[in-house]
């Protein structure tokens, strides 16, 4: 055991005499310390268990920046999630610049929070808007200071545990009447021929497209 404890980060190895010399023997905080637990679905442990169990990833493959591939992911792949479902969206080059954060609720009754640069806008073409806000309401952030670069971990992910355990929408704050759209047409057909566009290549080769297999059975081709 002795021989493991260099493995041991500092602070957990005990201090030889010979450091302790200089170091007040006590130390006297200015008020009372306050337990916070990180990361708390519950006070009961079993219901928190069971919070944690509900709690999915969609995909953490969508390449770094790429967010009109994010987009797509998301509303193909979020349409076998129940109604009341709230998706925490984070493909954010922009993060730390003037860009918006904000949340869309869905004719569907999914919840998409995220930053506003295209990333909901094709979900929410798709299933249709109820109502968009942007996240304003400090008071569903995180408690601690909001950093510049980490705002999926410090408003996203809490405004989506907000509202994921029942918090009004309307407590996100103001109503948007516009989000940022992708410059991405739906698919079509012309002169009998299928037209969409490309939405990436992925890891095997395949060529990801927005033509849709209903498309594809109008020409015949299915």
């Amino acid at each position: 055991l002795q021989a493991l404890r260099r493995y041991l980060p500092v602070s957990q190895n005990r201090l030889e005499k010979d450091d302790i010399d200089g170091y007040p023997e006590e130390i006297l905080f200015p008020k009372d310390l306050e337990y916070r637990p990180v990361g708390k679905f519950d006070e009961d442990l079993s219901a928190a268990m069971q919070k944690m169990s509900e709690i999915e990833t969609l995909t953490n493959s969508v390449p770094s920046f790429d967010v009109v591939t994010g987009a797509y992911l998301l509303a193909e792949g979020c349409q076998i999630f129940p109604k009341g479902t709230v998706f925490c969206c984070v493909v954010d080059p922009g993060v730390g610049t003037e860009r918006s954060c904000i949340a869309v609720a869905a004719k569907t009754g999914h919840i998409f929070v995220g930053p506003d640069n295209g990333l909901l806008s094709l979900a929410a073409r798709q299933y249709g808007v109820e109502e968009m806000r942007q996240c304003t309401n400090t008071e569903l952030w995180r408690i601690e200071t909001v950093s510049k670069t980490f705002q999926g971990r410090d408003i996203f992910g809490p405004v989506s545990a907000s509202l994921a355990s029942g918090i009004p929408f309307e407590k996100v704050e103001p109503i948007l009447e516009k989000i940022v759209e992708l410059d991405v047409r739906e698919a079509r057909i012309e002169h009998n021929s299928a037209v969409g566009f490309i939405i990436r290549i992925d890891e095997y080769g395949n060529v990801v497209t927005n033509i849709t297999a209903q498309l594809c059975a109008n020409l015949g081709i299915m």
